[in-house]
């Protein structure tokens, strides 16, 4: 069994593949423009930043898709915030989830909140689960967006276990 897990984000978005062991078989992360603290823009999502970040995290996961046939592809949903971040990001989740849905090829799609992935790891806070994901599955890397797809990927897996 081979699943894929995303966590989308307004300005990173992180796309995991693991086989049925956890071992991740590709990934990739910083899929948007890079994060500039001086630079307003790279917090705003126009029309044509929104088009690219969601065009390329779909050609990465075609191309996982392509080469490890997914069993299973999990998006995680945005986090309920309030205000323009939270707008932004249901911007982002929106179009993934509808470009997945139409594109995914003889795999399951489905979607996680934030909280339940962050059960399924043992974390209590967000700023936990790196650590639960490293202690449980011994997975970890510089960038805590995929570690989230990578725990992303696993709740998949157990959720296609289940059945």
């Amino acid at each position: 069994m081979i699943a894929i897990g995303i966590d989308p984000g307004i300005i990173t978005t992180a796309v995991m593949c693991i086989d049925e062991d956890g071992k991740p078989l590709g990934w990739t992360a910083h899929i948007g423009e890079p994060k500039a603290k001086d630079d307003k823009r790279s917090r705003r999502i126009e029309p044509e930043r929104l088009y690219k970040m969601v065009s390329n995290a779909l050609s990465c996961v075609i191309a996982l898709q392509t080469q490890h046939h997914a069993d299973i592809i999990a998006l995680e949903e945005p986090f309920c915030a309030k205000g323009t971040i939270a707008l932004k990001g249901y911007a982002v989740f929106a179009a993934l989830c509808y470009s997945l849905h139409n594109l995914v090829l003889s795999s399951e799609f489905i979607t996680v909140s934030p909280n339940t992935v962050k059960k399924f790891v043992g974390a209590h806070k967000k700023m936990f689960v790196a650590r639960e994901v490293q202690r449980r599955w011994g997975f970890s890397s510089d960038d805590h967006n995929v570690v989230d797809a990578y725990a992303i990927a696993r709740w998949a897996m157990s959720q296609q276990n289940g059945k």
